[in-house]
């Protein structure tokens, strides 16, 4: 499994469910053929209230990925994690990563 963090990204607070969501998403890019970067955990700036400041999101970057896998990608992503994980990506608010957060409903 391939798996590295962006210079800068802070890992402080992190929560231990999110370090499994990590995991998980590297399994899935790794199946996918590709290495998962880490974006963002507890560093940058994000909207209020977001999860990232509990430690329980993180960004990976999409770079390697073409846009028309994007759709299955995510869906592979999404039922990996499973219900109580939230998986966004937006091809105009979310262009350079996919934001992933632990969620339960």
């Amino acid at each position: 499994m391939s798996l590295h963090f962006k210079d800068g990204v802070t890992l402080d607070g992190i929560q231990p469910i999110t370090i499994s969501g990590i995991h998980i998403a590297a399994t899935v890019y790794e199946s996918w053929g590709l290495d998962l970067v880490v974006t963002s955990v507890t560093d940058g700036k994000h909207s209020e209230g977001s999860l990232h400041y509990k430690g329980l999101a993180f960004d990976c970057r999409i770079w390697a990925i073409p846009e028309h896998i994007m759709p299955s990608f995510m869906r592979h992503l999404k039922e990996t994690l499973g219900p109580s994980w939230d998986v966004v990506w937006h091809p105009v608010t979310h262009k350079t990563h996919i934001h992933i957060e632990y969620d339960p409903k």
